[in-house]
C-alpha cells in the first residue's frame, strides 16, 4: 500500500506543517518510534530524509566571461578584441570567509539554528569548499592565460561605505587640481603613509605630503580592503590549512577613469567590488580590489584600486588575525 494512503501519517503531516518554530518538533521521540508500526517508521524516515535534502549548499562561483586582457573600452580573448563581451565577469560568492553570519543563515536547513556546533561545521565546510574551488579555478586560468577577475558578492561591506570610498577618491583628485591619478605605496603591512604621487593627464607628476585631514578616510579605506584581501589570501597559498597570509606591501591608486569596461560588470547599479588574483611568482602573490562608479550619464568616472602583495610562505598566527 502506498504510504500516502495511511491515515495516521496524513494527520501528522498537517500537525508537522503547523508548528515550524522548533527543529524536529513534531517527529516522535525515540521511545515512541519503538512502538510504531513498520509503515509509520518508514514514513518518519522519509520525512527526515526530505528535511535533510532541503539543506542549501551556497555556490562559490557563478560562471561568466574570462578575458585574457582588458582595456578601458573593451577586452581581448587571445588576439581577438571585443568591445561588447557577451557576458559579465564570473561572480565569487565569498560569504563563508567575508560574511559568516550570512553564510550560516543561507546554508541552514529549514528551522535550523544559525548558531551552535551545526552552524560552525557548515561554516568550516563552506570555507574549505571556497578555498578548494578557487585554488582549482585560479590554477586552471593560469594555464589558460586568462585574467583571474571576479565580481565579488556576499562580501559583508555596506554598499554605502563602498560608495563613500569612491566619493572620497573623487574629492582627493578634485582638491589636487582635478588630477588624473593619485597613488600611495607602502612596504610592509603598516597603515602609516606620509606622501602621495600625483599625475596629470599631460604626463607630468609631483610628490606631495599626505594631508592630515585625509588620513581618517584613508585608514577606513585601508581597513576595509585589508580585511577583504587578507581573508581571501589563503587562495594563493599551497598549504592545506585555512590560515591567512601576511601582507608585505600594498598600493592604492585613485584614477579619473573607469579601470574596467562597464560591460564586464553586472546590470546592477550599486558599487560592485571586483577582485583579481595574481598567481604567486616565487614567494609573492597579489590580490587586487577594484571599485568604480556606475556607468550613468552625467557622472564623472572615478576608480580606486587596492593592490595587496602577500608572502605566500609566511602565514599569520591565529591571534594576529585582522
Amino acid at each position: 500500500m502506498c504510504l500516502l494512503n495511511v491515515k495516521r501519517p496524513l494527520l501528522l503531516i498537517r500537525h508537522f506543517n503547523s508548528t515550524r518554530g522548533t527543529r524536529k518538533a513534531n517527529l516522535p521521540e525515540n521511545d515512541t518510534i519503538k512502538s510504531l508500526s513498520n509503515r509509520d517508521k518508514q514514513f518518519f524516515s522519509q520525512v527526515e530524509k526530505l528535511r535533510s535534502s532541503l539543506h542549501y549548499d551556497p555556490p562559490v562561483l557563478t560562471k561568466g566571461f574570462y578575458p585574457t586582457a582588458i582595456t578601458k573600452n573593451g577586452v581581448y580573448i587571445g588576439s581577438t578584441y571585443l568591445e561588447f563581451p557577451s557576458q559579465s565577469l564570473p561572480q565569487l560568492h565569498a560569504s563563508a570567509v567575508l560574511d559568516p553570519k550570512h553564510f550560516c543563515r543561507i546554508s541552514a536547513a529549514p528551522n535550523a539554528t544559525i548558531n551552535g556546533s551545526d552552524a560552525a561545521q557548515r561554516l568550516i565546510r563552506g570555507k574549505r569548499k571556497l578555498l578548494e574551488t578557487m585554488r582549482e579555478e585560479t590554477k586552471r586560468q593560469a594555464n589558460k592565460d586568462e585574467r583571474k577577475l571576479y565580481i565579488l558578492r556576499d562580501h559583508g561591506v555596506p554598499i554605502q561605505l563602498l560608495q563613500h570610498h569612491l566619493n572620497i577618491a573623487d574629492s582627493w583628485l578634485y582638491k589636487q587640481g582635478d588630477a588624473y591619478e593619485l597613488s600611495v605605496k607602502k612596504i610592509f603591512d603598516a597603515i602609516s603613509f606620509d606622501s602621495m604621487l600625483i599625475r596629470t593627464e599631460d604626463g607630468s607628476s609631483r610628490v606631495k605630503e599626505w594631508p592630515e585631514e585625509w588620513k581618517e578616510d584613508m585608514e577606513l579605506y585601508f581597513t576595509v580592503m585589508n580585511r577583504i584581501t587578507t581573508s581571501l589570501s589563503n587562495i594563493l597559498s599551497e598549504n592545506e590549512g585555512l590560515s591567512q597570509l601576511r601582507l608585505k606591501q600594498w598600493n592604492v591608486y585613485a584614477r579619473r577613469e573607469m579601470v574596467l569596461p562597464p560591460q564586464l560588470l553586472s546590470e546592477r547599479t550599486e558599487v560592485t567590488p571586483v577582485v583579481e588574483f595574481d598567481h604567486p611568482k616565487g614567494s609573492a602573490g597579489k590580490i587586487s580590489i577594484r571599485l568604480q562608479n556606475s556607468n550613468v550619464d552625467g557622472v564623472r568616472p572615478i576608480s580606486i584600486v587596492f593592490v595587496g602583495t602577500f608572502d605566500t610562505k609566511q602565514e599569520i598566527l591565529e591571534k594576529e588575525y585582522f
